[in-house]
């Protein structure tokens, strides 16, 4: 498996208290799973004196960029993964990757720490937790981070934990109320149509995929789909049947737990793909019984 990253300089800003910003992109490649190419994108925005000269950026520049790729791709997709892709503050719930008519596909998910890792970071008073892992780490909206930042002592950790866990329960299925067959087979017909729509749009056997096989921008928004749509998805709808197993009937549960087996394996499959010879495909037999059950 080859695999290999693209480091891109796209530009300098400046920032209203007299620094400048430098935003490389990183790009990441994994020829396994897409068609010639895979591409996974991460921003990064590194700060360093308006008055430094081009030998000092050079010099610099070195530590900041390691920092910054400290947060493992592991840990990056299950943040996307159990968030959905969505901010996970209370009553948000914005779109962090939306694909916009002129822009195309635009990340506007910030990966903010709940105890900072700096002396003068938020919240970083508290010494055990401030590292770059999944537990330390909540997808937000730019107005959210920015909020929990600016305003560290009316956004404790204790608070932030709790935001994340409930979003992340929401997103998988946990706190849906369902009562009756209709009613769960509904839910998961939902989620399968919108992944399979997503797969059938951007996925490696798409007619986008197989026409530009070496598109960046196909391929950065499966990789996000997969993420924040499909394993959310399928998250969703192991609980979903977890917590309503009286509603099954005995016949079901077999291909069910299919189900569950493929979506527990998908997704370890994208937080640490795997050789595609070993890949558990997705039961067609679930996807009738649930189309059964809800137009019969």
């Amino acid at each position: 498996m080859s695999r290999f990253v693209i480091c891109a300089l796209i530009g300098i800003a400046s920032t209203g208290d007299g620094r400048d910003v430098l935003e490389l992109q990183f790009l990441y490649f994994n020829d396994s799973e897409y068609p010639l190419v895979q591409l996974h994108i991460q921003l990064y925005f590194i700060q360093f004196p308006r008055k430094a000269t081009c030998s000092y950026l050079t010099l610099r520049l070195r530590i900041p960029i390691i920092r910054a790729m400290a947060i493992t791709e592991k840990h990056i997709k299950m943040l996307w993964g159990r968030a959905a892709g969505r901010c996970s503050a209370p009553d948000c719930n914005e779109d962090l990757t939306p694909l916009l008519e002129k822009s195309g596909l635009t990340i506007l998910g910030e990966m903010a720490h709940v105890i900072g890792r700096r002396d003068t970071a938020a919240r970083s008073e508290q010494e055990i937790g401030a590292d770059d892992s999944y537990e330390n780490l909540i997808l937000l909206c730019p107005n959210h981070h920015t909020l929990i930042d600016k305003a560290p002592n009316d956004f404790p950790t204790q608070l932030l934990h709790k935001w994340k866990s409930k979003w992340e329960g929401v997103v998988s299925g946990l706190s849906l109320v369902i009562s009756t067959r209709r009613d769960l087979f509904k839910e998961i017909h939902y989620r399968l149509v919108a992944n399979h729509q997503a797969h059938s749009e951007w996925g490696p056997t798409s007619l986008r995929a197989q026409e530009s096989p070496l598109s960046c921008h196909s391929a950065a928004t499966w990789q996000l789909r997969r993420l924040g749509l499909i394993v959310s998805n399928n998250r969703a709808i192991v609980g979903m049947i977890e917590a309503n197993r009286a509603l099954l009937l005995f016949d079901e549960w077999p291909i069910a737990a299919k189900f569950i087996e493929h979506a527990q394996f998908y997704e370890q499959h994208c937080i640490n793909p795997a050789d595609s010879s070993g890949y558990l495909k997705f039961p067609e037999t679930f996807s009738v019984l649930v189309e059964r059950r809800v137009n019969g």
